[in-house]
Formats: C-alpha cells, sequence, structure tokens
C-alpha cells in the first residue's frame, strides 16, 4: 500500500515528530487499525475507514493508497480522548471476534443446509422424472383402454347387428310357420266342410 505524502505530513505533525522511517511506521500501525467503515464516494472512489487508539486511517482502496491519517479528538484531552478510543476499540475487537466466530459457525451451518437442499432437489428431480414417467404410463394405459373401449364398442355393435338378424330371421321364420299353420288349419276346416 502506497501512503501519501498529505498522510506523512499529518504522521509528522500530530503523531510522531521524530518518526525515522514515517511510510513504515504509518503502515504498521494501520496494520494493527480495526476496519470501521467502507463508502462508495464515487464510481471510482471506494474509502475505507480504519481505527487505532486516537488514529482515523483513510484509504483509497481503488488506488491502494493511505490518503491521510486524523487525530479524533473529543475534546477532553489527550489521554482521555486516546483513552475513549481504546475502549470503544477493544468493544469494537471484541464484537469483530464475536461476530467472526458467528459467520463460522453459521457459514457451517449453511453449508450444511446448501448441501442438503442440493440433496433435495436431486430427489425432487427424481421424484418428477418418477411422476412424468407415471403419468406417461397413466396416459399409455388410457389409450390402450379406449382402444380396448372402442373395439368392445364395435364388437358389440357387430354382435347386436348378428343377433339382430337373427332375430328378424327367426321372427319371419315364426310368422312364416303361423302362415303356414293357419293355411293348413284353413284347409283343415275347409275339407272338413
Amino acid at each position: 500500500m502506497m501512503v501519501s505524502v498529505h498522510a506523512r505530513d499529518r504522521w509528522i505533525k500530530r503523531f510522531n515528530p521524530k518518526a525515522n522511517n514515517v511510510v513504515e511506521e504509518i503502515l504498521k500501525e494501520k496494520s494493527q487499525a480495526i476496519e470501521i467503515l467502507q463508502t462508495k464516494e464515487s464510481p471510482n472512489k471506494l474509502m475505507e475507514y480504519s481505527v487505532k487508539d486516537n488514529m482515523l486511517f483513510v484509504v483509497d482502496l481503488r488506488r491502494d493508497m493511505l490518503v491521510t491519517v486524523i487525530d479524533i479528538v473529543f475534546g477532553f484531552g489527550e489521554e482521555i480522548d486516546r483513552e475513549l478510543c481504546r475502549m470503544q476499540t477493544k468493544k469494537i475487537l471484541r464484537l469483530k471476534e464475536g461476530l467472526q466466530e458467528e459467520e463460522e459457525i453459521f457459514a457451517s451451518q449453511v453449508r450444511g443446509i446448501e448441501e442438503e437442499m442440493l440433496v433435495l432437489e436431486a430427489e425432487l428431480e427424481k421424484a418428477k422424472m418418477e411422476v412424468k414417467r407415471r403419468e406417461d404410463l397413466r396416459n399409455k394405459l388410457g389409450e390402450e383402454k379406449r382402444r380396448y373401449v372402442k373395439i368392445l364398442a364395435t364388437k358389440r355393435k357387430e354382435y347386436e347387428k348378428e343377433v339382430n338378424k337373427l332375430r328378424y330371421s327367426i321372427n319371419y321364420r315364426l310368422e312364416m310357420l303361423a302362415q303356414k299353420e293357419e293355411k293348413t288349419k284353413g284347409e283343415k276346416s275347409n275339407g272338413n266342410n
């Protein structure tokens, strides 16, 4: 990471006028700082704000440059201001550590859930394929049933047709026999007279 001239000047004026290697000293302190905020101030400007003791480090992440160092002043005097910053920094560190632990636990749980979801997704796909297979089978059986019903209807019509032929033939023969019998009776009765 680069350190701007402005940040070096601020370091010397506000924090350590006797610094030998200003850049190295700033980067060492920055490495121990806690990131508290990132902001996107424009499409080309992504800023990171970090705190250590009573020092606020401002970094332009797009340029990878520490642009300034600001001393945090609450107005209670340097020692009290520094102590307030340390207390707040410690609290933020504890919260950050707790958050990291929670993130690790939750990340593990989320991975487990995602794996279970993948298994369920695969099972659902398999079930969908089985449902589709069974629907296809049901449709095929339905077509086969309709074919049999149609065949039976055709056979039933043919059967009824043939039964009707026989019925008409029997009725015709019965009528013929009845006429013949009447004729025979008529002849017998005419012969007796």
